[in-house]
């Protein structure tokens, strides 16, 4: 099973984790909506794009655009459903997916480096709200440098025809690499490079799994590095739980990747903001002591960017996510009312 990717009969599942969140649907070639704005159906695309984009054509943003399909069916029972976009680009793009009259945003993480646009990677958008019969979507971004090829909506309908296998998507993080794992054993294969993006890169391994898992040094000489050009070392991705296939995740460490934590989120950088009473606080996801991470987590501040201190008096609040993950809140205890900064320092341990 470990040398039969791609999946399905036409090869739309990349890995055994898109496996269990594919649902089928119906494909539309980009070129077939209709363009506004700086959007065209660029010449030469066997040559440009190596003669691998779809139906022979694709919709390529060289400005502020959009392209319309103004009449999606969903069938006769209106609900949730899903889209997902076939898609190249160099960096990151924000587009806008409307349907009907809401407005679903998505970042497209493209490939690196930046220019080889024969590589096509997929976006996908969940819990997508369907009306029954026809519906419109429209696809649009003030950006440029990238390309749609095509756009696969699943219905409502699709979904619940897939709910067997989907169901895989409710587990824990954890749970789902365990099975991700037994299933790449089944012939026998080893497991090289299997990252359980809620654990720490493979299982209780920690910062050393997570080396071995993408072939960096294990002495730790590459974690200061940045491979995607995004100023974020390896290590800071590890920690932050940014590698995987979820929210604010890449699946390797090439594609470039600076999301920052959502609210409720388990992955991304740590975000700053001021509390009801005037003190800073900084927000971060922080690998659990029990799942042995192999590294340390430590809250400093400054008025100067220049001299750094942990907060003596500074209150911390903690948030479960999962076995091996948590959400960290440090409130500062300064309202002198004077520039402060924060950080989170992380650093491997012996």
């Amino acid at each position: 099973m470990h040398a039969t990717a791609p999946y399905f009969h036409d090869g739309s599942a990349a890995t055994l984790e898109q496996v269990f969140r594919t649902a089928g649907g119906t494909v539309y070639q980009a070129e077939d909506g209709v363009l506004s704005g700086s959007v065209e159906r660029p010449n030469y695309v066997n040559i440009n794009y190596f003669n691998q984009v779809q139906k022979g054509g694709l919709v390529q943003w060289n400005g502020a655009g959009s392209v319309t399909f103004a009449s999606i069916p969903a069938g006769s029972t209106a609900g949730v459903g899903s889209i997902e976009l076939r898609f190249t680009a160099g960096g990151s793009k924000n587009i806008t997916v409307r349907v009907n009259s809401t407005n679903y945003p998505l970042t497209l993480v493209g490939q690196n480096p930046g220019w080889q646009f024969d590589h096509y990677l997929v976006a996908r958008l969940e819990n997508v709200n369907f009306v029954a019969g026809n519906n419109s979507v429209v696809i649009s971004s003030s950006g440029d440098g990238f390309g749609i090829d095509s756009m696969t909506v699943s219905t409502p309908s699709n979904l619940l025809k897939a709910t067997p296998h989907r169901r895989v998507l409710s587990l824990s993080a954890s749970d789902q690499a365990n099975l991700i794992r037994y299933l790449q054993e089944l012939d026998g294969s080893s497991i090289a490079a299997i990252v359980d993006p809620g654990s720490g890169g493979g299982g209780t391994g920690g910062l050393a799994q997570f080396r071995r898992d993408f072939s960096l040094a294990i002495d730790g000489s590459q974690d200061a590095q940045a491979p995607a050009g995004d100023g974020v070392a390896n290590l800071l991705k590890f920690a932050f739980n940014m590698f995987g296939n979820g929210p604010g995740q890449t699946p390797n460490l090439s594609t470039p990747n600076a999301s920052v934590l959502a609210n409720d989120g388990s992955s991304g950088l740590p975000f700053v903001s001021v509390d009801g009473n005037g003190k800073l606080q900084i927000t971060y996801l922080r690998r659990k002591t029990g799942s042995n991470p192999g590294i340390s987590y430590s809250v400093e501040f400054s008025e100067t960017l220049s001299a750094w201190a942990v907060d003596l008096l500074a209150t911390e609040s903690t948030q479960s996510i999962n076995d091996s993950l948590e959400r960290v809140t440090v409130r500062g205890s300064s309202t002198n009312g004077r520039s402060i900064f924060a950080r989170v320092r992380v650093a491997a341990t012996p």
